[in-house]
């Protein structure tokens, strides 16, 4: 591996890069030299591609400031073996001879013939040909999705005239992304279709879910989680949770969908991987559209200049939500809330649906950010055909369980001091959850904060500022050892005590932890009476759950 070598992986479904699957290699350089490198990589990956039957001309080249995407097609049987074909040129691209080649070669073509499953191919572009989703990869084959789907392991694939086809469909599929809010509307539509009487695959953040029960816990916001949901025969609709990350690294995990939904567009891992502006995010966030197809609907944020500005390129119907009451209406569809009420409005007439006093997620319609979550779920299940009453008990019922969003707008009592517990890490959704925390309390409110490493000095600083404008009187600055991702020990929490102090807070009124638990620790014993502690928690939230009522209970006040 060479040092300007990021990173080498599999291109799934469509991508920015590319409509078909294939292999990226990102690579970094600037300069004739890098350019010059580029096109041998180019001229052997031709060659290495023509020789093992592939398409020679499938190669793209995106170059973005400091480095380049470089692209390849291929079979989709055959991706690894792509990824080794890719880095197998930009080796040969670093040397002077190619003497090695036919060598390179020889290894190239033992890695397909190893990998390759003619079978599951052919049955593969049969189903894709006749309409019906098909997913090929390490786990095997399988066609159509959830309830109505069928799978085989790696070789195991049958002749297409051996399918019975008249089994094989697709379940309602709904893919959900945006900066933030993301996983809380994949909840609440998830719930939404509990109570309609479907069987609902949940991927999220947390976990993978079906019908409520817990199939394997971590973050399943990609690829791996979606499969795992469309491949499992209970799931009647997927709610899918898809992440930035997941949409760059690997592209699509799904090329057909009823509905995609867009949260907002905002400012939260920017120079990652060519995404410099809001504009480059909202390109990768924008190609859960594509999967839309055939009378499928895009829900966009009327509160988002990016998805105001985009809504007119999509070929799907359009379906709103909005939570500010001066937006001017956009044409057709509208899930609305004003300050009390939940709205549906259909060519500018307004329909109630519910009031948000009786919607516990929204803590009686202050936690703004959440009645946008809220909004958009229901415009989702609106475009999936599902009836206002339904939607109305579902939401009713949604947030009365701690267990129904964990992590996310938590309202804790811990005696005479609450607890507000979010996964907030970028400057939009931490400002979100303040404003609601002003609009809670009247005492003082207390903020416990980190942010992962692989963010630039200056965005760890705009997350600082946010905190800061967020009106808070006592920070607790925590150490996110998990998520450091190359940075030293204590680094992250330096710059932010330093820009704190910039800002003009006393250092007194900052204090240092060296975790999520003993972090929200120390602001509840500084706590006084009347206070509420905005916590942002990234890891071990059970723990620190647990351990904030336990030590509340020790406490006089």
């Amino acid at each position: 591996m060479f040092d300007d070598w990021i990173d080498s992986r599999r291109l799934i479904g469509p991508s920015l890069f590319s409509d078909s699957v294939g292999a990226l290699l990102e690579v970094s350089g600037t300069g004739p030299e890098f350019e010059h490198r580029i096109a041998r990589w180019r001229q052997h990956a031709s060659f290495f591609m023509r020789e093992l039957g592939w398409k020679p001309d499938a190669i793209s080249v995106h170059p973005y400031p400091g480095g380049a995407m470089l692209v390849i097609g291929a079979p989709a049987d055959v991706l690894y073996t792509a990824t080794e074909v890719s880095e197998a040129a930009w080796s040969l691209a670093h040397e002077e001879s190619d003497d090695d080649i036919q060598q390179r070669l020889d290894t190239l073509t033992r890695a397909r013939d190893e990998e390759a499953d003619p079978a599951g191919l052919a049955l593969y572009e049969h189903a894709r040909s006749e309409g019906f989703s098909a997913f090929l990869d390490e786990n095997g084959l399988s066609i159509g999705t959830g309830c109505r789907s069928r799978h085989w392991p790696p070789g195991d694939a049958p002749s297409p005239q051996q399918v019975t086809w008249a089994d094989i469909g697709d379940v309602p599929v709904v893919l959900i992304t945006g900066t933030n809010g993301k996983t809380t509307t994949s909840r609440i539509l998830a719930a939404i279709l509990q109570q309609s009487g479907l069987t609902p695959g949940l991927t999220s953040t947390d976990a993978i879910h079906i019908g409520g029960e817990v199939i394997e816990k971590g973050d399943f916001s990609g690829p791996a989680g979606a499969r795992t949901v469309l491949r499992d025969r209970r799931t009647r609709a997927a709610v899918l949770e898809t992440a930035r990350g997941g949409l760059l690294r690997r592209g699509l995990a799904v090329d057909r969908a009823d509905v995609a939904v867009v949260t907002n567009i905002a400012a939260d891992h920017l120079g990652d991987g060519g995404i410099e502006t809001l504009e480059d995010l909202a390109r990768v966030k924008f190609l859960i559209c594509r999967a839309v197809t055939g009378g499928g609907t895009a829900i966009l944020n009327a509160d988002d200049r990016h998805c105001l500005e985009r809504a007119d390129n999509l070929e799907a119907r359009i379906g709103w939500f909005s939570v500010e009451a001066d937006r001017p209406r956009v044409a057709g569809e509208m899930v609305w809330a004003d300050e009390t009420t939940l709205y549906r409005l259909v060519d500018g007439v307004p329909e109630p649906i519910i009031d948000l006093a009786g919607v516990p997620i929204t803590l009686n319609g202050t936690a703004r950010h959440n009645v946008a979550n809220v909004a958009a779920a229901t415009a989702a299940a609106f475009a999936l055909g599902v009836g206002k009453e339904l939607v109305a008990e579902a939401l009713a019922g949604f947030g009365r369980s701690p267990d129904d969003n964990p992590g996310r707008g938590m309202l804790l009592e811990l005696g005479a001091v609450r607890a507000l517990l979010d996964f907030g890490h970028n400057p939009d959704g931490i400002s979100a959850i303040l404003q609601t925390a002003h609009r809670l309390v009247e005492g003082e409110v207390s903020v416990v904060f980190g942010q992962a490493g692989d963010r630039t000095d200056e965005a760890i600083r705009d997350l600082t500022r946010a905190i800061h404008a967020g009106g808070a009187s006592r920070f607790v600055i925590k150490e996110m050892a998990e998520y450091r991702r190359g940075r030293a020990p204590g680094e992250v929490p330096r710059i932010i005590h330093d820009e704190l102090l910039r800002l003009g807070v006393a250092r007194t009124a900052i204090h240092h932890a060296d975790s999520d638990e003993a972090a929200a620790e120390e602001a509840l014993r500084r706590a006084a009476p009347g206070d509420l502690l905005v916590l942002f928690i990234h890891s071990d939230r059970e723990q620190v759950i647990t351990r904030l009522i336990a030590l509340a209970n020790q406490m006089e006040y």
